[in-house]
């Protein structure tokens, strides 16, 4: 049973932003910049849902072509529907369609692939054959699909009851027309679930029609791409409730306005715990009304429920409980979310969802449960994802705590490389939205991913109670922090990849990539960036032994000349090496033999091109890191 309702989960909070974006956030603006991703795999595969037991009146899998369905496209267009086993394969490649019968192939647009011809408008159709639907007034078209959103792309659904010659019914797949008509995307670039089981009611297109045809339709210009399989035109049931999102969202003090909520996180420490509401949004999927729809929520011996009476068809509605809760025990609080009615749904597996919460003692963490995980890191972006890449989750931190540590869940198996280097900065979210550049008020040392670090999957990086040798206070007030870890990979040799939590959806803000000679852009999924606070003991692997205990580069940044200050805590042959953002080593000097104290050391940046250098201080075969800027 626990394996069926974490895939359901998955399915039902694919649409959670729906529900989640009535409430307000005080920390997160409205507008979003993105960047497209080279890389988006997951890396856990997604069980679909249990596909509908109803009378099935046209099915085709596409078992080695296109089967039954004929293919248009403009002559214009670079890109075709085309029979597939194999994912987008562009310069930002998407995974294959993990469908019911993928064995045999699916179909694909694939958007990505032709972005090299500069953005031509792209057209294609895949048409299916007529269908005799006169014995059948309530249709439903069911598919399997996966597609992930850039910029133009639109998916429609179009439909004709006259065999083909005049196409009437138009709808929007992966985007909606609002209220007041316009064009909206309701899936962003971490794309659908894979796969994702959608289904469309035509009762009103072609219900009861003996020359009934339906096509799909792609339209974009160099975007990523849909893929489709397994498509089946059945008989829509009388009763079919279906819980298309849920949210969970714990109340914000912190924030300073009212009506305001948290963002998910899946582990939350006791003493940042406040109570959540529940949402949900159900729809009526049937021909009939369904009578006495009520909906409940249950964790432990709490359970709370409401009535809302008759429930036309075809319709869907929000609600929020009013009672609120959340406990503060630590450990694994599983709440059930639940749809009924007084009637025998058709489809029972989609009435209910799951979600897990982590009550802890001092860790944070927006990371869930990971039943969709995906990843991020260096060089999964192909315009400057290397040496400078930052990533950051976003903390609301509701009672003042000391941050001691962060952890980072590191994608293992080759992902992840001994020998890339990090350093964890945090900054206040005040000033950050409008301006668009950090302003750092904790800083890690320079921090070597080791060995063990790629072995275990975690890398465990202490926040220092001082930075190059000035104070640091580690204790955060109540507000909203970026918690932020800046990669270096040396020119792609040794990658850092986070695990990345695509499981519950997030805010745009909630989790931020940093592009080198760029800037910031949303991603909105939950980083494996861990923020630690209180007590926190260091393993006894990846501790170097301290041999420098302090230093500072000025003028930093720098138009040429820099002064290197630092104390050795042991004497040893000590020499200064300088590196480019390609990991290239551009200055090297032995200092000798150095006694213990303060001392310091001269290089010139100025005949090289502006961008950021690294340092390392190297005090008998022991190393300590730091950055240079160098502008002109």
């Amino acid at each position: 049973m626990k394996k069926i309702l974490l895939s359901v989960c998955v399915v039902a909070m694919g649409l959670t932003v729906t529900a989640q974006q009535l409430k307000t956030n005080g920390y997160l603006p409205s507008n979003a910049p993105i960047l497209k991703e080279a890389s988006n795999e997951i890396v856990k595969p997604i069980t679909p849902s249990l596909r509908s037991a109803a009378t099935t009146i046209f099915s085709e899998d596409f078992d080695g072509g296109a089967g039954q369905f004929t293919i248009f496209t403009d002559p214009g267009s670079p890109v075709s529907w085309e029979h597939t086993t194999v994912g987008m394969v562009g310069a930002y490649p998407s995974p294959a369609l993990q469908s019911t019968t993928a064995g045999n192939g699916w179909m694909k647009a694939d958007s990505d692939a032709f972005g090299s011809q500069g953005g031509a408008q792209e057209y294609t159709e895949l048409i299916s054959p007529i269908i005799d639907c006169s014995m059948y007034p309530n249709v439903v078209l069911q598919f399997e699909q996966q597609f992930r959103r850039w910029q133009a792309d639109t998916c429609i659904v179009m439909t004709s009851n006259d065999g083909g010659a005049t196409w009437t019914g138009k709808h929007y797949i992966n985007s909606t027309i609002d209220a007041n008509g316009n064009w909206v995307a309701t899936i962003d670039q971490s794309g659908t679930d894979n796969p994702d089981l959608k289904q469309v009611n035509l009762s009103n297109d072609i219900g009861g029609s003996d020359s009934a045809m339906f096509k799909f339709v792609w339209q974009g210009i160099w975007d990523y791409g849909w893929q489709i399989d397994d498509v089946t035109l059945m008989e829509q049931p009388n009763n079919d409730l279906n819980l298309q999102a849920v949210a969970l969202n714990m109340s914000s003090n912190a924030g300073g306005g009212t009506n305001q909520w948290r963002d998910f996180y899946g582990h939350v420490p006791s003493n940042q715990v406040t109570d959540a509401e529940f949402g949900f949004q159900v729809n009526n999927f049937g021909v009939a009304g369904q009578p006495n729809v009520t909906t409940t929520v249950t964790t432990g011996a709490w359970t709370d429920s409401e009535s809302h009476g008759l429930i036309s068809p075809d319709s869907t509605f929000v609600v929020y409980h009013a009672n609120q809760y959340m406990p503060t025990t630590a450990g694994q609080h599983d709440f059930l979310f639940e749809v009924s009615s007084d009637s025998t749904d058709a489809t029972p597996i989609n009435n209910e969802t799951t979600v897990t919460v982590f009550v802890t003692d001092t860790l944070f963490n927006a990371f869930g449960t990971g039943d969709k995980l995906g990843s991020m890191g260096t060089g999964y972006f192909t315009n400057g994802g290397d040496d400078g890449f930052k990533m950051a989750n976003m903390y609301e931190i509701e009672v003042a705590d000391e941050l001691t540590s962060v952890t980072l869940g590191l994608r293992t198996n080759g992902a992840t490389v001994a020998g890339g280097m990090v350093q964890v900065t945090v900054f206040d979210t005040t000033g950050f939205f409008s301006a668009g550049i950090e302003t750092p008020i904790l800083y890690s040392d320079f921090y070597f991913i080791s060995g063990a670090d790629t072995t275990s999957g975690f890398a465990n990086i202490p926040i220092p109670t001082s930075y190059l040798g000035t104070p640091q206070d580690r204790n955060l007030s109540p507000g909203a922090y970026f918690i932020a870890i800046e990669c270096y990979n040396n020119a792609g040799a040794n990658d850092i990849v986070v695990f990345d939590d695509k499981t519950f959806p997030r805010g745009a803000w909630s989790s931020m990539v940093y592009i080198t000679g760029e800037q910031w852009y949303t991603n909105g999924d939950a980083f494996w960036i861990s923020a630690n606070f209180g007590t926190w003991t260091p393993s006894s692997t990846n501790v170097e032994e301290l041999v420098v205990s302090g230093h500072n580069a000025y003028p930093n940044p720098t138009t040429g000349l820099v002064e290197l200050t630092y104390n050795l805590m042991e004497k040893g042959n000590t020499n200064i090496i300088v590196r480019d953002i390609t990991g290239k080593i551009v200055i090297e000097k032995n200092e000798g033999s150095l006694s213990l104290g303060a001392h310091k050391s001269f290089f010139d940046l100025s005949k090289l091109t502006e961008g950021i250098y690294t340092y390392e201080i190297v005090v008998n075969n022991n190393s300590t890191f730091g950055k240079v800027v160098l502008t002109k």
